[in-house]
């Protein structure tokens, strides 16, 4: 009798053979739905949502990153597991997909036994913890840890960012990141003045920070200065409510990128769901989704719009003559990009630069941000590790772990991805309060020969573990 599957995988490739090997490797246990480009797999999510997402690097219609990033920004598959298997290993690449949020990197040519545990464990959010899948160290082993983020912008008071570290007001962090280089400084310090949550879906959390060293301020805001080229406007987050894969496209096109960050919601029911999130200057509604909605739905749009306070546009032909009078009567726009395009920039107009920030493009390499703290290594196999961490974080997120175990395995920066739950240690497991929160990872990428060392390394390890016990036992 044919055993049940254990998820459905939307499979995305272009490559023939890239798709036989995938199917061979994963059809007993997936249902799999192959797909070659990106517009196909975003109009599929709108229709079945899978389990996880497949991909390599071969569609050409998005950028691999590009992609993930567009259903990164929707609520309904911002949390959708990535799994990227792919030739391509180079520094630059994996850093992108740490930062765009994958679930697993797995080079090609792949174990499919490996494979397989990689996507179960994403599915099942990290609960495979067998004896053989995760080995009792003999020690607490210290452990340099790395989370991801971004910067929004620098000012001569300190620094905007965006991350998965949970923090409160007066914390301090020790950052990197290309500004950092620029200086020669291997790390800054900053102290958290303000913690919010207005910000891009791939980090949950804000942060508003000062320089700690008033030196290094001073050298810093020189810098900012001698770089004013570098800086773009803050851009106006605007929101258009369409279905229309269409003119989705077109807007994309047609609007300024550096002045405008533009999010798309596919119906009503999603933008009650995301506007309130976004907090967007502009709103524009698709008439036909607008004349379609219920009256109970037209009520919750009312209030929404009402409490967000910001001018909003219909495109297109309303059914009926708009009339109510308990919101402000919307901007009518035809249904057409250059027609949208106008009205967001009449009701949200480009803001101008501020000269006393510096802001970094979304897309821009320099704003990347690498946020560092200390940890614990409690269990390790070959599948991930167990942490202790320094610092707090808000799962699923990716670290970088520094472990010098592994430098023999040629795996001395391993990747990993966290998933929930965390669990709270107590003043004894914690070591004062030193490391408060404990939670499983595993490899987000790791070849066969890397696998293999590791598990070689395990098994010695638990060799030497059996050893102690006996040679412990009093003889008889």
């Amino acid at each position: 009798m044919a055993q049940p599957k254990e998820g459905t995988l939307l499979v995305l490739t272009t490559s023939r053979q890239n798709r036989e090997k995938l199917k061979a490797a994963l059809k007993e246990r997936f249902d799999l739905r192959f797909l070659e480009s990106g517009a196909e797999a975003l109009a599929s999510l709108r229709k079945e949502m899978p389990d996880a997402i497949v991909m390599d690097n071969s569609i050409e219609d998005y950028m691999t990153f590009a992609f993930i990033d567009k259903v990164r920004n929707k609520a309904p598959t911002r949390s959708l597991p990535f799994v990227i298997v792919s030739r391509e290993s180079t520094n630059t690449f994996v850093s992108q997909g740490i930062r765009s949020g994958v679930s697993h990197y797995i080079g090609i040519p792949f174990e499919p036994k490996v494979l397989n545990e990689k996507i179960l464990v994403a599915l099942k959010n990290g609960t495979v913890s067998m004896r053989e899948k995760y080995f009792e160290l003999p020690s607490n082993l210290d452990v340099q840890l790395t989370a991801f983020g971004r910067i929004s912008y620098i000012s001569a008071q300190g620094i905007h960012l965006e991350a998965s570290i949970s923090v409160k007001e007066g914390d301090i962090l020790t950052i990197t990141s290309p500004l950092s280089e620029a200086l020669k400084k291997p790390q800054l310090e900053i102290v958290v003045q303000k913690v919010g949550g207005n910000c891009f879906y791939n980090y949950p959390t804000s942060v508003d920070a000062s320089w700690v060293n008033p030196l290094e301020a001073a050298e810093i805001e020189k810098w900012r200065l001698q770089h004013a080229d570098l800086n773009a406007p803050k851009k106006q987050k605007v929101v258009a409510v369409t279905s229309d894969t269409e003119l989705q496209e077109k807007l994309t096109n047609q609007i300024n990128q550096s002045h405008f960050s533009l999010r798309f919601c596919d119906s009503l029911s999603a933008s009650l769901e995301e506007a309130p999130f976004i907090q967007p200057a502009c709103i524009a509604f698709d008439a036909r989704l607008w004349s379609a909605a219920s009256a109970a739905e037209l009520g919750k749009l009312r209030t929404m719009i009402a409490k967000l306070g910001i001018p909003w546009v219909i495109f297109g032909e309303l059914e009926t003559p708009f009339a109510d009078d308990k919101i402000s009567k919307p901007f009518q726009s035809p249904k057409t990009a250059e027609g949208i395009v106008l009205a967001f920039e009449s009701n949200a107009p480009p803001l101008p630069i501020e000269p006393d920030r510096l802001y970094f493009s979304k897309t821009t390499e320099d704003s990347r941000l690498r946020i560092h703290f200390e940890g614990k290594a409690k269990t390790l196999g070959e599948l991930g590790i167990e942490l202790a961490l320094g610092k707090e974080l808000i799962p699923p997120c990716n670290l970088q772990v520094n472990l010098k175990i592994f430098s023999e395995q040629d795996l001395r920066n391993p990747y990993v991805r966290i998933w929930p739950p965390i669990r709270k240690l107590n003043e004894k497991e914690s070591e004062g309060g030193k490391f408060s929160i404990s939670a499983k990872s595993h490899f987000l990428g790791i070849n066969d020969q890397q696998g293999q060392a590791i598990r070689q390394w395990l098994r010695e390890e638990e060799l030497k573990e059996k050893r102690k016990l006996l040679a412990d036992v009093p003889p008889t």
